[in-house]
């Protein structure tokens, strides 16, 4: 499913909750996919290197999800170097 302007619901109230969570989205959370909406996913878009059409498509979601994820183990102390998948050593 893809979000953009006129969409209503809970699901946009949870990416408006996460593009907040990043520091993209700073109105009130409305549950309306309004102009506030795309532009802070316009922004999100753009600063990810995505197709900056302000419409929240499945590239756009799951771009979202990692980044929210990275950004939550980062908060806990995590560095980047933690998020790697570990190797075995090789002899």
């Amino acid at each position: 499913m893809k979000f953009e302007n006129g969409v209503k619901g809970y699901p946009v109230k949870l990416l408006q909750e996460t593009l907040a969570y990043l520091g993209y989205y700073r109105n009130d959370v409305t549950e309306e996919y309004d102009a506030a909406t795309s532009d802070a996913v316009k922004q999100f878009q753009t600063d990810n290197n995505l197709s900056d059409s302000g419409i929240a498509d499945e590239d756009t979601q799951m771009m979202l999800v990692v980044k929210a994820a990275i950004a939550e183990k980062e908060a806990e102390g995590c560095t980047e170097e933690d998020l790697l998948p570990c190797t075995e050593d090789e002899d």
